[in-house]
């Protein structure tokens, strides 16, 4: 469900929601627990991403690990140049480890973000996992 509030008319719903600018965007699930948040405009196709990568971490908070995997795959094809990419592909490897309980089926998505996105911050948090 989406909500829009007037943040001056709603202050302990802003500061429960941590928010400090506007617009700030909130993916929560039904306890209110955030599982996502961005500040700031964005085009809608970017709007759009970002909304897709919120449901794989509600997903992914929610143990629907199937899902989230899913729904990362969907942000990596739909988006494979955007900085959510690799993100998505990195959580889309703990998801695996989660699913499976087994790391060994978590590398070859690791190993992806270092072929793909060498240069990117998630290449390096999963370069010491893989080695």
């Amino acid at each position: 469900m989406a909500v829009k509030l007037v943040s001056k008319d709603n202050i302990e719903v802003a500061r429960r929601f941590q928010v400090r600018w506007l617009p700030t965007i909130v993916v929560t699930d039904q306890n209110e627990r955030i599982h996502h948040s961005w500040v700031g405009f964005l085009p809608p196709k970017w709007f759009t991403m970002e909304l897709l990568y919120g449901k794989a971490q509600l997903a992914f908070g929610q143990k629907d690990f199937k899902r989230s995997i899913e729904l990362y795959d969907r942000v990596v094809a739909e988006y494979g140049q955007a900085e959510r990419a690799p993100e998505s592909l990195y959580w889309k490897g703990v998801a695996t480890y989660r699913q499976t309980n087994n790391f060994a089926d978590a590398i070859p998505v690791f190993k992806g973000i270092v072929e793909k996105y060498p240069s990117s911050i998630w290449s390096r948090k999963v370069e010491a996992l893989i080695s």
